[in-house]
């Protein structure tokens, strides 16, 4: 039945390729049970880059399709030295997705899936428009203020974002998320997230943890992390992830990095047959990754 197949969203360019390559092979060595459609979205994305990406999911038998977007619909958009507008895209995939599609699941490039993602396709969304995990950072520092986004509302990660199509076609939250994004560049501190944030923050449905573990639950004070999450859901967010996000400054193809799932992340890349980056050893580096040894990598950069 096509309502068993998980569709899948991807927005990227050629620098992001080896990640969302990586993301894609853990999604289906770990998901074997599952069907997959991957829908890729780019303005940019190379010819070899988007056979690369294809024979990856011919691969695992999952179907493809790849949607080259018009430039101009993420045009005058905020972008940093690194994060480019594609960041965006996930809130124009709705609008150029196959009409067939009701339902669609955005997941980040610097992820890995580790366990069975049909409860996260399958969740009641219960009148809601999307779902999506808390950002634990984002609470910490309740940046939901700084947006005037109500407190109950918190504030979530753009990282993995369920998506009911219809009704957000229905809403027109394509045009209202890029609007504000466009009309408000000044206040963009997180770029899309800030934006989905503020137009979608009473339209989201909460997702446990797991589904977007993010840095934050290694960094921040135990006390906080405590206070913020049940024992049993900072467990499972910890040792029983599904979805890793490594969404630090560092990412596991970083030579200093050395978030506990890295090796998985690696073990995967191999898998994926694509180039290992070429990872630089400068001196800071060497010294870094030598504290982290020393001192705990969770330690040294607590906040």
């Amino acid at each position: 039945m096509k309502n068993d197949i998980i569709h899948v969203c991807c927005g990227l360019n050629d620098y992001y390729l080896m990640p969302y390559g990586v993301m894609l092979v853990s999604l289906f060595e770990t998901n074997n049970m599952n069907k997959f459609h991957v829908h890729v979205f780019s303005s940019s994305l190379g010819n070899e880059s988007i056979e690369i990406l294809k024979g990856i999911t011919n691969k695992y038998n999952a179907a493809f399709t790849y949607y080259p977007m018009d430039s101009a619909l993420l045009a005058n958009l905020a972008e940093t030295e690194r994060i480019s507008n594609i960041t965006y895209s996930w809130n124009v995939m709705p609008e150029l997705i196959d009409p067939a599609v009701n339902k669609l699941l955005y997941l980040d490039g610097d992820m890995i899936v580790l366990d069975d993602i049909k409860p996260l396709w399958e969740t009641d969304l219960n009148g809601y428009i999307i779902a999506a995990v808390d950002d634990i950072v984002a609470l910490k520092f309740k940046e939901n203020e700084r947006l005037h986004i109500p407190e109950q509302f918190g504030y979530f990660n753009t990282g993995t974002v369920l998506i009911n199509r219809k009704e957000w076609m229905k809403n027109d939250l394509s045009r209202k998320v890029l609007s504000f994004a466009r009309e408000n560049a000044e206040i963009l501190k997180y770029l899309d997230q800030d934006a989905g944030n503020s137009i979608l923050y009473d339209k989201r449905q909460i997702l446990h943890p797991k589904w977007n573990q993010q840095v934050g639950v290694y960094f921040l004070k135990k006390n906080f992390v405590k206070s913020t999450y049940t024992n049993a859901v900072l467990n499972e967010t910890i040792h029983k992830p599904v979805i890793v996000h490594f969404n630090g400054m560092e990412k596991p193809w970083d030579y200093a990095n050395m978030h506990p799932f890295k090796r998985k992340f690696l073990y995967y890349l191999k898998l994926s047959g694509i180039k290992k980056p070429n990872v630089k050893r400068p001196v800071r580096k060497v010294v870094k990754k030598f504290v982290y040894w020393v001192v705990g990598w969770n330690r040294w950069n607590r906040i």
